[in-house]
């Protein structure tokens, strides 16, 4: 299990931007998102995915199920792939997207053989759900610690709960317990430039992720 610790403020959207946090994840503090109205993004997602198996024959089906074990409880379908394709199609829309039709997201080719001379392909096909659209509050990171906390702190601290208030962080601060190859005294040195000396309540948040 890893441990991430972050403390982040709202940004704007920018070509880079990757990182947000979903609204709803504000429930204890409507107050703070209402401030930061303006920088309220909508982004589309896939909230769903979907695969078939296409094998060129019962044999090639035989054989790769054998090696791997997970393919069993992935619907499939046997023959050739160039007549299966609207069959397969429709078995995605039947079985995963009965209201709207299905994206293609990808086509993998697995060739079964390194033998040129007898290339046997089976086919993976990916398909996802029409995109949704959803709100979220981007953010920049102004601090970032990789462990470095006894277990005391995760019993204390909640996981993906957002903390708004500079007491959390003094808090935290007193769990820092560094590894084997890290100092201490570099360790509070950092948390206390990059956590504490610049949160600005109103404005700065603290969370942790395992």
């Amino acid at each position: 299990m890893g441990l991430d610790i972050f403390h982040v403020i709202p940004s704007i959207k920018t070509d880079e931007s990757f990182d947000y946090l979903n609204l709803d994840e504000f429930v204890d503090n409507k107050e703070f998102l209402q401030n930061y109205q303006h920088l309220i993004t909508d982004i589309e997602y896939f909230d769903r995915e979907f695969e078939i198996l296409v094998f060129p024959d019962l044999a090639t089906k035989t054989l790769v199920s054998k090696t791997n074990k997970s393919y069993s409880d992935i619907p499939n379908l046997v023959g050739d792939l160039t007549y299966l394709q609207e069959h397969a199609n429709q078995l995605a829309a039947d079985n995963a997207f009965p209201d709207k039709k299905p994206t293609i997201l990808k086509i993998v080719n697995n060739l079964l053989t390194k033998d040129k001379s007898k290339e046997v392909y089976y086919h993976s096909i990916t398909y996802k759900s029409p995109p949704k659209t959803k709100k979220v509050l981007f953010y920049s990171v102004k601090g970032y610690q990789r462990k470095g906390m006894n277990s005391k702190f995760i019993k204390d601290f909640v996981n993906e709960k957002l903390y708004f208030d500079k007491n959390s962080l003094l808090k935290a601060y007193s769990y820092l317990d560094p590894t084997w190859s890290d100092d201490k005294t570099e360790l509070q040195q950092h948390f206390k430039e990059t956590f504490i000396d610049n949160f600005i309540e109103g404005e700065s948040i603290f969370f942790i992720s395992w």
